[in-house]
């Protein structure tokens, strides 16, 4: 795990993070970028879907994305955009989530194609080839 620095390539098997109040977006070019401004449809920062939705962008069928236990609808639809792209989508279940609304906003939009709890998302990490 690790915070992100402007212009680097993500590397397979981390996990990132963007700095505080910042947007993490992946740029044409596949690098990380820095957006601290209000982009839509952000109402806060950072915002899991800007991040995702670029992800779809620039890598496709080869993302995925993972919706963890969080309160709201953020990541929702950037969660749609990765499976619209191909890409493999997964929501944490309500049973092993501190609070269910991310992921279950996910669930009902169709988002995630895997609703899994985290000992079932390890596995199906750990099968992915």
């Amino acid at each position: 795990m690790r915070v992100t620095k402007s212009g680097e390539k993500l590397i397979p098997g981390t996990v990132y993070f963007p700095p505080d109040v910042q947007h993490l977006i992946i740029d044409s070019e596949g690098r990380c970028t820095k957006a601290g401004g209000n982009l839509q449809p952000a109402s806060h920062r950072p915002s899991i879907t800007l991040a995702f939705n670029s992800i779809a962008r620039y890598y496709g069928a080869t993302a995925t994305g993972i919706l963890l236990t969080g309160m709201g609808s953020d990541g929702a639809d950037g969660l749609l955009k990765i499976r619209e792209a191909g890409g493999v989508t997964i929501a944490q279940d309500e049973s092993s989530s501190v609070v269910y609304g991310m992921p279950k906003v996910a669930a009902e939009i169709g988002a995630a194609k895997h609703v899994l709890s985290l000992s079932q998302i390890i596995e199906l990490l750990s099968n992915l080839q």
